[in-house]
């Protein structure tokens, strides 16, 4: 058995457009503050010890948790 499509539109149709847009709203702030926070982290992974020292006339910068990187 399966599902009366028909059915299923008809009772969409009763409640309305309200809980299909509450339901893409808080969809949409659960993918922002997840892309926020994924952002946060992969900033501090590669921005970790930061290091900006003189050697000269010139500026080396390191960084880096897992790849460490100078330039």
């Amino acid at each position: 058995g399966g599902t009366d499509i028909s059915s299923l539109v008809a009772a969409a149709a009763e409640q309305g457009v309200r809980p299909l847009l509450t339901g893409l709203t808080v969809l949409g702030l659960v993918f922002g503050v997840t892309g926020w926070a994924l952002s946060i982290l992969a900033s501090a992974v590669r921005f970790f010890d930061f290091t900006l020292r003189s050697a000269g006339e010139e500026l080396r910068v390191s960084y880096g948790l897992f790849t460490r990187r100078e330039q």
